[in-house]
């Protein structure tokens, strides 16, 4: 059987899911993984302030099997467009610094450089630093 990335983090997932650790509760969310997806029901549903505490929770670093670096862009990315869907000067700082986070990941994604642009718009700062 080839195994491929997503096979790896499936495999990891599933093994995760079994772990009875203090992050462990009813709804799901006992890896990554299930807050991750929680936070994207959230977020569809326009409930931004949960997705955000969703999102942010699925980067814990004491969970058995922490985020894999390739997820960790996309969930920051995601904590990004929740700061910019809630609003105001406080959360568009914290996703000028989010954004940044992301980008330090993979400067090569273009959707990183595209949530610190707006970042900064959402600041008032036009600047070229993004």
């Amino acid at each position: 059987l080839k195994q491929t990335k997503h096979t790896q983090i499936m495999v990891l997932y599933s093994s995760d899911t079994t772990n009875n650790n203090s992050n462990s509760n009813n709804d799901g969310t006992h890896n990554w993984m299930g807050h991750k997806q929680q936070g994207s029901a959230y977020y569809q549903r326009e409930h931004y302030e949960e997705a955000l505490a969703s999102f942010r929770a699925a980067l814990n670093p004491d969970f058995t099997v922490p985020c894999p670096r390739a997820e960790k862009q996309i969930i920051l990315s995601n904590i990004v467009a929740c700061r910019l869907k809630i609003g105001g000067l406080p959360q568009a700082e914290a996703a000028v610094e989010d954004a940044k986070q992301c980008i330090a990941l993979n400067p090569q994604w273009s959707k990183g450089h595209v949530r610190l642009a707006t970042a900064y718009i959402a600041l008032g700062n036009h600047s070229n630093d993004a």
